[in-house]
């Protein structure tokens, strides 16, 4: 039974071509990388090497070219296989190091085995002592110059690809963090639209009421412009007075200066909710700022408000901070996504705690709640993707890890502490100097 040495870093090719020959009968022998198929080849011996070209360690043309290098390996038949090394100057260069085949990956399982019987009925020769010449020197400088020009050409290729996957990736982690930020609009979306209507149904109410007020103050005043042009009389001004009590007007008076009170307010809180909600919403600046964080706390809670006011009791302690360099819509998503799990895991009534605080040079926050708590094994999961507790249509699995991967970008940390039935408790901390990761966000 011929015994083959196979190297090749895939370990899922490595292992359909293993499997491919040994039902050819072949006794097959696999390693990773260049350098352990060139110990291999040292300890015992093979009558058959085929390689990868790319592979860590020792590449299959350096491979190639150490085996022809040594007398007990020089007759070894080798096949090297590439997917990488296409190019018909690259063919050449692995069949000038001492290559006896050069496939094109994926390699036709057919082919290898008749490429190999071949190669095993017709072993190679090696040379006779004294037979290389100063024009085989030359040949081979020629080779290693061909070599390392494909060596850096393939590296700048290389590397223009990693560039262009970093880009990707960054605009793939970048809309990534939008589309939670849509997710969790999504989720407040039927609060926020209560939260709206409430504030413009007494709008529109007390402008139906201020219209009313206004007709009938018009009346009075053109009853009284009446009575001032005829002459005050005494049945005119019982009949003034009448009709101010039969209008009510005194009433009307002072309870428009309340209405328009009212709509102020209204007016003020669709302001501020339409406000948070945009600056929630949008994509991120391409630079980092000085944000006031209890300022994002309160945005946050103004977004979250109907999430929280029905069945939570807040008990916000927000010390006096130092502006913190972030990026503001970022920190707002983070704040607004621990607001939001506090809220569901609290079932009936419950509290939540946010304080805020400064310590060895970070402004923190922590968010507290008297909710169900999470077991050892939960709180081990809770940051990794997709992984949720939450009904089907609830939860995406994303919230925190987006968010603990925002808070480690700016150079922060996300921890959390929790026991079952004894409520959660999120701490964030972010540095009150620049980092410099924070470029990199």
């Amino acid at each position: 039974m011929f015994s083959l040495l196979l190297a090749d870093d895939n370990a899922l090719e490595c292992q359909i071509t293993s499997d491919h020959l040994r039902g050819a009968g072949y006794r097959v022998t696999s390693v990773t990388d260049g350098l352990s198929a060139l110990d291999q080849l040292r300890q015992q011996p093979f009558d058959l090497l085929i390689a990868d070209v790319l592979m860590p360690r020792l590449d299959g043309f350096e491979l190639c070219r150490r085996c022809r290098e040594e007398a007990a390996l020089r007759g070894l038949p080798i096949i090297l296989c590439s997917g990488s090394y296409t190019e018909v100057n690259e063919r050449q260069l692995g069949l000038g190091f001492g290559a006896n085949r050069y496939l094109l990956k994926p390699v036709d399982p057919d082919l290898l085995l008749r490429e190999v019987a071949s190669l095993l009925q017709q072993k190679r020769q090696p040379p006779q002592p004294g037979s290389e010449t100063s024009d085989d020197t030359e040949e081979q400088m020629q080779l290693l110059r061909t070599y390392n020009e494909v060596l850096f050409r393939k590296l700048d290729r290389k590397m223009h690809e990693l560039t262009q996957q970093l880009e990707i990736s960054q605009q793939t982690r970048n809309q990534l963090l939008h589309n939670e930020k849509l997710a969790a609009i999504g989720q407040m979306a039927a609060g926020v639209v209560h939260e709206i209507n409430n504030p413009l149904s007494y709008l529109r109410s007390n402008l139906g009421s201020l219209q009313t007020c206004s007709r009938r103050v018009r009346q009075y005043l053109e009853a009284l412009e009446a009575f001032v042009t005829a002459g005050p009389t005494s049945p005119q001004r019982e009949a003034l007075r009448q009709l101010r009590q039969q209008l009510d007007l005194d009433y009307l008076l002072a309870e428009s200066e309340q209405m328009l009170h009212d709509c102020q307010d209204g007016s003020d809180r669709i302001l501020a909710i339409v406000k948070d909600m945009r600056s929630f919403s949008r994509k991120d600046e391409e630079h980092p700022g000085l944000a006031d964080l209890n300022a994002l706390i309160r945005s946050s809670l103004n977004i979250c408000h109907n999430q929280l006011k029905y069945h939570v009791e807040l008990d916000c302690q927000l010390a006096e901070l130092p502006l913190v360099p972030c990026y503001p819509q970022q920190i707002s998503q983070v704040l607004v996504n621990l607001l939001v799990n506090a809220a569901q895991a609290i079932e009936q009534q419950g509290h939540i705690r946010i304080r805020s605080f400064s310590a060895d040079g970070q402004a923190c926050v922590e968010i507290s709640d008297s909710g169900c708590g999470m077991s050892a094994k939960v709180l081990d999961q809770i940051f990794d993707p997709f992984f949720t507790t939450k009904p089907a249509g609830i939860g995406t699995g994303l919230g925190l890890p987006i968010s603990a991967d925002i808070v480690r970008r700016h150079g922060g940390s996300l921890r959390a502490d929790s026991q079952p039935g004894q409520g959660s408790r999120f701490c964030l901390c972010l540095p009150l100097a620049a980092q410099p990761t924070t470029a990199e966000i």
